[in-house]
């Protein structure tokens, strides 16, 4: 029974393929058969943008959107585990007169801010 190899490289716009035989101890010694199939690569022809880019830049942004909204989920939730505010006071966080966030970080260095502006502060940054 012969036995064979077949190698694959696989290319942007190309398969190449080969068939080598092979002795007992399973060394190549001949090259049976070998090919290429070309096809066209999936870029407009007139720029060579990427035909998926407008699909890849969509499911980019959608993935950038969910994990902000995961991020700043886990981070209320640890703001309400550790006790600086709970449930019913991060609701109304936003709610009312706010001072500047940067008016804040600023004064924070010079003065003990209060539960609220820490809260406003963390999900600032993050």
């Amino acid at each position: 029974m012969m036995s064979y190899i077949l190698g694959l490289d696989i290319g942007i716009a190309s398969v190449g393929w080969a068939i080598l035989d092979v002795n007992d101890a399973c060394e190549p010694y001949k090259i049976n058969k070998l090919g290429v199939r070309i096809f066209e690569s999936a870029e407009h022809p007139k720029n060579g943008a990427p035909l998926a880019l407008p699909r890849r830049e969509a499911r980019g942004a959608r993935r950038r959107t969910r994990r902000r909204k995961h991020r700043l989920e886990r981070l209320k939730k640890l703001i309400q585990t550790y006790g600086i505010l709970g449930e019913e006071q991060l609701a109304q966080l936003y709610k009312g007169k706010m001072i500047d966030i940067y008016t804040i970080r600023y004064e924070a260095l010079e003065r003990q801010i209060t539960k609220e502006e820490f809260a406003r502060l963390l999900i600032h940054i993050s």
